[in-house]
């Protein structure tokens, strides 16, 4: 989303010409809150019923700038440049006015917002080649909030540990000042000044962060009407990309569903045929979802076949992307080595470098047994909002990070039986270079012997899952010993941004709390146990607070099927975090009382 803080697009007063777009024109692009940067004159004719353009001057800061081919249909005036050996176009809707002519520049989706504005100079001097014009005072107060925020954020990535609590705070508030004032700036913005091309920018803001307040549907409505027509003052290009963004807002919005299905269709109708398959994916997402969430189910299923298709498509490819190598089942264990290796490796769905965690779980299959290894998945908010993050597992990172912090400045980051090895991902093309990192510090845990002992049976009935564990053989000195488990499961079709459809052993829930269950003798019996139902309205309210706060899930998607659970306990030592046992089991249904 394009932020306030690149809205600055002011009209520019120049000689009355005859016949827009003939005339010479000053080229300025958008850069920072109040700023334009010039970028070229241009002389536009018609010649012989051709539209024609060449360059009168360019920004000497800016490189070469090439004019290529120019034309006029339908009312909107394309222009090809080269601008410092990047080829980009400017597309802008030409009117009636002699004076400017809006527009975008860019490439596809890519662009920045521009204009053409009638000028009589023949050069850009390098003193007025920047320049600033007046926003409409709602969004001068938003600027000097959004302003606050971004340098209490520069404060807080400085701050020493005694000033970090102080600014946290200070953060908090103001957050708190922006969610009750912002979305009343804009919305005077939007009302007040429809004229201005500023506005426009109000109002993309004003619905990305629609789904933070409970806006009437009505309200929602009239702000997306008004964004949509002022997009296309810009230009079909700015327009299109309105759609999608408004389609990929609002399907966030529960009380907005309606609007947001049909702004789906019509995108999916209008534009269809030129977006790109990720495009397709993010409106067949929303469309098929608003309608089932609408009660409109029967209509979502040719909408749900083509989504279906697309992920399938998707899939392949990432998977294509991933070296081919083979790997070797692990060779026979010594005598008396009877560990199990416990794998944790916290990652994101959003997270580029998470993608090699995804290629390392399919292969973990191959290699080793339940019997001697066990892996799981918690997913974090990094860089963005995870829908396969949970409660449990955030405090699971929490309890990584208090002990180990500079093992978890970056992710992904493992854990080897609760020690922190080979942290980081990369691209995917480092796939077996990571694996085999993990192998390594697996293959050293499966040589270890240890006397305890941990047995592990669990049972569901209805949305009631039940775990029960024993330990025996934990020893005398207890005081720091806790038995934890985890419900994991096997398979989510989840896509978050990083390429990554497919997330093994997912960790849903810690029956018993991420704390653990202290252990008082040496052989003890544990039982814990979670509701599936309590569970899903467990994470969605967390996923609610945290999008809430910060910013939003990438899809409306929330996967909580829970299918192919399993269930997981191990014993760790507090002190040292060291993980002395673990086990997994199936999770054995009965029929519901």
């Amino acid at each position: 989303m394009r932020s306030l803080a690149t809205l600055a697009l002011f009209l520019l007063a120049g000689t009355t010409i005859a016949g827009p777009p003939a005339g010479r024109w000053k080229l300025n692009v958008a850069r920072g809150v109040e700023t334009e940067l010039s970028v070229a004159i241009l002389q536009i004719e018609e010649v012989d019923g051709k539209w024609t353009s060449r360059l009168v001057a360019r920004n000497t800061a800016m490189g070469q700038v090439i004019v290529g081919n120019t034309t006029l249909k339908d009312g909107v005036l394309t222009m090809a440049l080269t601008l410092s050996d990047d080829a980009v176009t400017f597309e802008g809707r030409v009117t009636d006015s002699a004076y400017t002519i809006l527009g975008t520049l860019g490439q596809g989706r890519k662009f920045s917002v521009a204009n053409l504005a009638s000028t009589e100079d023949e050069r850009i001097d390098r003193e007025k080649m920047k320049f600033k014009r007046d926003l409409p005072q709602p969004l001068k107060d938003f600027a000097a909030l959004d302003a606050e925020r971004a340098e209490l954020a520069k404060l807080l990535l400085k701050a020493f540990a005694e000033d970090r609590e102080r600014l946290i705070r200070e953060q908090d508030a103001h957050r708190a000042k922006m969610a009750r004032e912002v979305p009343e700036l804009l919305n005077k913005a939007i009302t007040e000044h429809p004229d201005h091309p500023a506005t426009y920018f109000a109002g993309l803001d004003l619905l990305a962060q629609a789904y933070r307040s409970d806006h009437p549907a009505e309200r929602i409505q009239s702000w997306a009407k008004s964004t949509l027509q002022l997009a296309d003052r810009f230009g079909p290009r700015c327009r299109a990309d309105t759609l999608l963004r408004l389609v990929d807002a609002l399907g966030r919005c529960p009380n907005s569903l309606d609007l947001a299905t049909d702004l789906a269709r019509q995108a999916d109708r209008d534009l269809g045929k030129s977006l790109s398959a990720a495009e397709q994916e993010a409106v067949l997402g929303v469309l098929v979802h608003g309608l089932t969430a609408t009660g409109k189910a029967s209509e979502a299923g040719p909408f749900a076949e083509r989504l279906k298709q697309l992920d399938a498509k998707a899939e392949a490819d990432f998977n294509a992307r991933i070296p081919k190598f083979n790997v070797h089942p692990f060779e026979k264990r010594k005598p008396k080595a009877n560990r199990i290796a416990l794998v944790e490796i916290f990652c994101g769905s959003q997270c580029p470098s998470s993608g090699v965690v995804a290629v390392a779980f399919q292969r973990f299959a191959e290699i080793y047994k339940p019997s001697e290894l066990i892996a799981l998945q918690y997913h974090i908010h990094v860089p963005g909002p995870d829908a396969l993050a949970c409660p449990d597992g955030l405090e699971r990172w929490t309890y990584y990070s208090n002990a180990f912090p500079n093992a978890t400045d970056v992710v992904p980051a493992s854990f080897f039986n609760g020690f922190p090895r080979s942290k980081g991902g990369g691209p995917l093309t480092q796939s077996r270079t990571k694996l085999d990192a993990y192998l390594s510090n697996i293959n050293e845990v499966l040589a270890e012997p240890t006397a305890l002992k941990v047995a592990l049976k669990a049972k569901r009935a209805g949305d009631k899952v039940t775990l029960n564990a024993t330990v025996d053989d934990a020893g005398d000195d207890l005081k720091s010993i806790r038995l934890r488990m985890a419900i994991v499961e096997e398979v989510v079709r989840y896509h978050g941004g990083n390429g990554v459809r497919v997330h093994h052993r997912v960790v849903r829930a810690m029956p018993g709390g991420p704390a653990g269950i202290t252990l008082t003798k040496s052989d003890s019996k544990h039982t814990a146990s979670v509701d599936l139902a309590d569970l899903r309205k467990k994470i969605n309210a967390g996923l609610d607070e945290y999008t809430r706060n910060y910013s939003p899930l990438p899809s409306p998607a929330r996967p909580t099927d829970f299918a192919k659970l399993k269930a997981v306990a191990w014993v760790q030592d507090d002190t040292d975090h060291f993980i002395w046992q673990a086990v997994e089991c199936d999770i054995e249904s009965q029929p519901t009382p």
